[in-house]
């Protein structure tokens, strides 16, 4: 009877040890579930971010080219007024993911990296020769987009090298 005993005693310790090992993993499972989904959500974030700072550098070499341009035929005051107003436009919207990119990443490089394509870009309007401003922004933009790919890791995220 002291067997019986005994062996009901180990058998219910066990089961208690059981659950409360099995409750220890679940939770350890959801934690881990849990931060793995707040990492893909920043990436996101932050390739949304460069996403967008990519676009609005572009739009505005783009409008800041032709902008030069134009003065350089001698356009219109009218046409000269437009591109004038575009140019402002396309580099006020670009003040919003230049934020989010300086929030989002806090990486040394990407700084280093954004502020020379906003250098290049904003800087284009003032360069003394348009094609090689042109060629320095379009260059700092692959380095910002490189070094960022690099740091938050999409290049593994689409099965790539970086």
């Amino acid at each position: 009877m002291g067997t019986a005993i005994a062996t009901g005693v180990i058998a219910i310790a066990g089961a208690l040890l059981g659950s409360i090992m099995t409750g220890r993993m679940q939770r350890r499972i959801t934690e881990d579930a849990h931060a793995a989904a707040e990492r893909a959500a920043l990436r996101r974030e932050q390739i949304a971010a460069v996403a967008a700072v990519a676009a609005g550098a572009a739009d505005h070499r783009r409008t800041s080219y032709r902008r030069r341009v134009l003065e350089q035929r001698g356009a219109t005051a009218e046409e000269l007024a437009e591109a004038k107003d575009d140019a402002y436009r396309t580099r006020s919207a670009m003040a919003q993911p230049l934020a989010l990119v300086r929030l989002l990443i806090p990486h040394q490089a990407v700084r280093v990296a954004v502020d020379q394509l906003v250098a290049t870009t904003f800087g284009l309007r003032e360069a003394p020769d348009l094609a090689a401003g042109r060629e320095a922004s379009i260059a700092a933009h692959d380095r910002f987009l490189d070094t960022a790919a690099a740091v938050i890791g999409t290049a593994a995220v689409l099965g790539t090298k970086p």
